[in-house]
This record gives C-alpha cells, sequence and structure tokens, in this order.
C-alpha cells in the first residue's frame, strides 16, 4: 500500500487497513498469507480513483487495485473485468 516514495492511499486509511489486517489475521490465523487475494466492497459514491495501467496494476510493482475498489467500475460485470485483465496480466508474468 505505500512505498518509500510513492503512496496509493492516503496515509489515514492505510493506517486503518494495516490495523484491520493484523487484527483480523489474530480472528483468522492465516489471512496475511502472501497468496491471498482481499476482496473488499467499497461505498461507489466516496471512491478514489487509483491510477493503473492498461492491465490494472497502479505504480507499484505487482498491485493490482479491481473491481470497485479502483474506483473505475461501479457493477459487477465491469468489476469482474478488471479481475479478469489483472490475472492475465498475473499469469503473464509468472511464465516468465
Amino acid at each position: 500500500m505505500v512505498s518509500n516514495d510513492k503512496k496509493v492511499f492516503p496515509k489515514e486509511i492505510c493506517s486503518h487497513l494495516k490495523n484491520f489486517i493484523f487484527s483480523f489475521d489474530k480472528l483468522c490465523p492465516g489471512f496475511i498469507e502472501t497468496n491471498n487475494l482481499v476482496y473488499a466492497p467499497v461505498i461507489e459514491w466516496n471512491t478514489y480513483r487509483i491510477k493503473v495501467n492498461k492491465e490494472m496494476e497502479t505504480k507499484l510493482k505487482n498491485f493490482y487495485v479491481i473491481g470497485d475498489g479502483s474506483g473505475l467500475t461501479q457493477g459487477i460485470i465491469a468489476a469482474g473485468v478488471t479481475g479478469i485483465l489483472a490475472a492475465r496480466s498475473i499469469i503473464s508474468k509468472k511464465r516468465i
């Protein structure tokens, strides 16, 4: 979510999200494993638009934002399409 020089989300949101993730891992051990995909619905009328490339990857290498979380979709069909775009990109990187 945050690197040393570039930020995807505001610092306050990152702090709350980080606290949530570590708290949730106490309830569901293994939640923060690196191979897990976390989906969270978003309130669509208060969404940040995240800058992504055509494969839904942010400026942070290998960090994808899909669905309503990207601020680019509003609905299940468009959200699903962004997931497919990201999945294809991830798969193509694994083949290298």
